[in-house]
């Protein structure tokens, strides 16, 4: 295991800023991220690129599963629905 490089988030920030690909360290580093200024420069860089792929337009997906059934021989840890037989 290695040690988190706090000193890649800039640079990782820039790089995707620019279309570049991130490497595993600099991802680690930023989903690792805990200093308030960094966490905001990410979510700046994350609405810019948001805006750039989408605009304004906000959407939503509708998703109805049928549940012909509560009882569960799955068990997917989940589901909150389901149940097993009792």
């Amino acid at each position: 295991s290695q040690p988190i490089r706090r000193d890649l988030v800039p640079g990782a920030i820039e790089r995707a800023r620019g279309g570049g690909a991130l490497g595993e360290q600099q991802l680690t580093a930023l989903f690792a991220e805990t200093r308030p200024e960094a966490i905001e420069e990410i979510r700046v860089a994350a609405d810019e690129l948001r805006a750039e792929l989408a605009g304004e337009t906000v959407t939503f997906v509708v998703n109805r599963n049928i549940n012909v059934s509560n009882v569960c021989t799955v068990g997917c840890a989940f589901c909150g629905f389901g149940q097993g037989r009792r």
